[in-house]
């Protein structure tokens, strides 16, 4: 299989990934993030227990996305891939469409009310 069907399959798996978040957490009001990479949660952040802004940085194959974190927003602030669509994406907000970084392969979504951990 070529490296553009890869690619294809690879952001259709992430789509629809980051619609049945978005559709299961529609509604909830919740107060928690989830990053993940390449399919794999790597880090649950409940925004209600945060006091400080901070940043978290995350590393993939030689290359990174900057995350800054408050009590009401997440962002993607720095990314070293060439299209930045993570950054140009601008905070998470509500239940709207997760911060995707492909190049990265990293999701930042809402979390499902009620399950933080």
């Amino acid at each position: 299989m070529s490296n553009k069907r890869w690619a294809l399959c690879f952001l259709a798996v992430i789509l629809i990934c980051a619609g049945v978040i978005v559709w299961q957490s529609h509604g909830t009001g919740s107060r928690a993030v989830v990053i993940s990479q390449d399919g794999a949660v790597i880090q649950t952040i409940d925004l209600d227990r945060v006091k400080e802004p901070y940043t978290v940085t995350i590393e993939w194959q030689g290359g990174h996305n900057v995350i800054l974190v408050t009590g009401q927003t997440v962002e993607v602030t720095q990314a070293d891939c060439d299209n930045q669509v993570c950054v140009a994406h601008g905070p998470l907000k509500g239940n709207g469409s997760p911060i995707t970084c492909l190049p990265h392969r990293l999701v930042i979504s809402w979390k499902e009310s009620g399950v933080i951990g």
